[in-house]
C-alpha cells in the first residue's frame, strides 16, 4: 500500500472578519449576526448589512422583500459584487425600498439587552440607526487551525518549503482521515529526498 496521504487544508479555520467595533461581542445573537440561516427571522424587521461583496448585494436585495427596512452600508462608493447585482440594488435604492449610505462605516453599537441601534460615521459625522439587527458582511479570516501546533516551521502563516514543495524535515502522514489532533499524526526525519510515491487517496 501507498504510504503517503495528503491533507488538504485549503485556508485551515476560518473565521469571521468582524468589525472593529469595541463592544460588538456583547451584542452577538442579540441583534449581531455574521450570516444568515432562516431568512424568516428577519420578517418585518429593521436590518441594517454592511459590506460591498455579493454576499451583502445579494441579501439586501433578499430581505427587501421581507424585511420592515433594509439599510445598505459600505466604506466606499464602489462595490465589488457582480454587475446585476450591483444594478438591482440600485434599482431599489431608487425605488425607495432600500437605503444605501456610502462612503460609511458602523462605528459604535447600543442597546441594554440586545441591539437597539447603531452609530454611523459618514464625512466625519455620527448619525444614529435605529435597527433590530446588524449584519457585517466582511467575509471570512483564514487561519491554520490545529496545524499551527504540530511543530512545524511556520512563516506568514504558511508552513516553509524547498524549491520541491516539501518539508524535507519532516515526514506528516495523517493516520485517521477523520481526526486532526496532534496524536493522529507521525512527525520524522525520513523525508526521502526522491518525490514521494502518488497518493492513494487525496482529502479535500
Amino acid at each position: 500500500l501507498n504510504p503517503y496521504v495528503i491533507k488538504s487544508l485549503r485556508h485551515g479555520s476560518p473565521s469571521d472578519n468582524k468589525p472593529n467595533i469595541s463592544n460588538i461581542t456583547d451584542f452577538e445573537d442579540k441583534g449581531i449576526m455574521y450570516m444568515i440561516k432562516d431568512p424568516s427571522e428577519f420578517n418585518d424587521k429593521i436590518v441594517v448589512i454592511a459590506g460591498g461583496g455579493d454576499s451583502a448585494l445579494d441579501w439586501t436585495i433578499h430581505l427587501s422583500k421581507i424585511a420592515k427596512k433594509v439599510i445598505l452600508i459600505h466604506r466606499r462608493n464602489e462595490f465589488r459584487g457582480a454587475n446585476d447585482s450591483v444594478a438591482s440594488v440600485q434599482k431599489l435604492k431608487d425605488l425607495g425600498k432600500i437605503d444605501v449610505i456610502t462612503p460609511a462605516q458602523v462605528s459604535k453599537l447600543n442597546g441594554k439587552n440586545k441591539l437597539e441601534s447603531i452609530i454611523v460615521e459618514v464625512d466625519g459625522k455620527e448619525n444614529q440607526i435605529v435597527t433590530d439587527y446588524f449584519i457585517p458582511l466582511f467575509g471570512l479570516i483564514p487561519k491554520l487551525g490545529p496545524i499551527k501546533d504540530w511543530g512545524l516551521n511556520i512563516e506568514n502563516n504558511a508552513i516553509k518549503v524547498n524549491e520541491k514543495m516539501r518539508k524535507r524535515d519532516y515526514n506528516i502522514m495523517c493516520r485517521e482521515r477523520r481526526e486532526m489532533s496532534r496524536n493522529d499524526i507521525d512527525v520524522g526525519e525520513n523525508m526521502p529526498d526522491e518525490d514521494p510515491p502518488t497518493p492513494t487517496e487525496t482529502i479535500l
